[in-house]
C-alpha cells in the first residue's frame, strides 16, 4: 500500500480545521450544559418567564438604557486613549461613529469575551472607515479593556472570597465591595512608575511574536503617556462607573424577575458569577455563566436553581436584545452622514 502524502491543499485545510474545533467543542459544551440544566431544574415552569412578559416594556427600557451607558462610558475611555495615540485618527472618526463601533463590539461580546470582541470591531473598523492601522487600534482597545477586566476581577474576587468565609449576601458585603472599587482607581493614581504597565511589560520575551507585540505595545503607550498615574486613574474610574451600571442594571432587573430575592442577595451573585466573563470556554460563556447563577441557591433560599439560571438566562437574552437595539440605532444615527 502507498502512503498518501498531503498536498499543501489539503494540510491547509487540516490546519484551518484545528483553529476551529475549540469553537466547535465550546458550543457543544454549551448545548450539552443548558440540555442538562434544562432536563434536571425547574428553569421552564419559574415564574421568571411570565415577569417577563409582564414588565416587559419596563424591563426592555432598564436593557437598552444600561447598554446605552456602557457603550457611552467604554467610548469615552477609548477616546482618551485615541486622543493620545492618533488624534488624527480620533477627531476623523468623531464620537459618534466611535460610539457606533463600540456598540457594535458589546453586541459581539454576547459571544465573544468584550476584550476579544473590542479590538476586533474597533481594529476592523478604523482600517476599513478611516485608513488607521488595525493593530495599532486593536492594541489600544485592548489596553482600554484591561481596566474593565480589573475591576470584574475585583469585585468578583472579592465576592468569592465573602462567599467562600460564609459572609453569606449581607448589605456589609456590597459596601465592602463599593468601597474596593472606589479605592482602585485611587490606586491607580498613585501607582508608582516601577509598577506601571509600560515598566512592568519588559518582562515580557521578544524571541515570542506575542509577546513581543505585546511588550511592544505597553511600552508605546507608555511614551504617549497611558500609564500617566492621573490618566490610569481616570480609566479605573470610568471602568468602575462601568461595572456598577452592569450591577445596578442586574439588580434592578432582578427586582422585577425574582421579586422574592434580595437586591443583596442579587448584588453579591452578580459580582461572583461576572467574573467569569473573564473566561473563554464556552461562546458567550453560554452554560457557565447560568451554572454560576444557579449555584447561588446554595447560599440562598430565596430562590431555587432553576430560578436562579431561568434569570441568568433572561439576563442573557435582555442584554442581547437591548445591545442589538443599541448598535443598529447608532448606526443608522449617521449611515446618511
Amino acid at each position: 500500500m502507498i502512503e498518501k502524502r498531503a498536498t499543501p491543499q489539503s494540510t491547509g485545510t487540516l490546519s484551518h480545521s484545528r483553529k476551529w474545533w475549540p469553537s466547535l467543542a465550546g458550543a457543544v459544551l454549551a448545548a450539552a450544559v443548558v440540555a442538562a440544566l434544562i432536563k434536571n431544574t425547574s428553569l421552564i415552569d419559574a415564574g421568571v418567564w411570565s415577569a417577563l412578559a409582564r414588565y416587559s416594556f419596563t424591563i426592555g427600557a432598564i436593557g437598552v438604557a444600561a447598554a446605552g451607558v456602557q457603550s457611552l462610558i467604554s467610548t469615552f475611555k477609548w477616546r482618551m486613549l485615541l486622543m493620545r495615540a492618533l488624534p488624527d485618527a480620533a477627531l476623523h472618526a468623531g464620537f459618534d461613529r466611535l460610539f457606533a463601533y463600540t456598540a457594535v463590539s458589546n453586541l459581539l461580546a454576547q459571544f465573544l469575551p468584550a476584550y476579544i470582541a473590542a479590538p476586533l470591531v474597533r481594529g476592523a473598523a478604523m482600517r476599513s472607515q478611516h485608513e488607521a492601522g488595525f493593530a495599532q487600534n486593536a492594541m489600544i482597545s485592548a489596553y482600554e479593556q484591561v481596566f474593565d477586566v480589573a475591576m470584574v476581577a475585583i469585585g468578583g474576587g472579592l465576592a468569592l472570597v465573602l462567599l467562600a468565609a460564609g459572609f453569606g449576601m449581607q448589605t456589609s458585603g456590597i459596601i465592602l465591595i463599593a468601597i474596593a472599587l472606589l479605592l482602585a482607581p485611587l490606586i491607580l493614581a498613585a501607582m508608582p512608575e516601577a509598577l506601571r504597565p509600560g515598566r512592568l511589560a519588559r518582562i515580557l520575551p521578544r524571541r515570542w511574536r506575542f509577546t513581543a507585540r505585546l511588550r511592544d505595545g505597553f511600552e508605546g503607550g507608555s511614551d504617549v503617556g497611558f500609564d500617566a498615574p492621573r490618566f490610569m486613574g481616570a480609566l479605573g474610574a470610568l471602568s468602575a462607573l462601568r461595572y456598577a451600571a452592569i450591577g445596578v442594571r442586574t439588580v434592578l432587573l432582578g427586582i422585577l424577575l425574582l421579586p422574592d430575592v434580595a437586591y443583596q442577595t442579587l448584588g453579591l451573585a452578580f459580582a461572583a458569577v461576572q467574573i467569569s466573563a473573564v473566561a473563554v470556554i464556552t461562546p458567550g460563556n453560554l452554560g457557565v455563566t447560568e451554572l454560576g447563577w444557579g449555584a447561588m441557591a446554595s447560599f440562598s433560599t430565596e430562590a431555587t436553581v432553576g430560578e436562579f439560571v431561568a434569570f441568568a438566562l433572561a439576563l442573557r437574552l435582555i442584554s442581547l436584545l437591548s445591545s442589538a437595539c443599541v448598535a443598529v440605532c447608532s448606526l443608522l444615527a449617521f449611515r446618511d452622514r
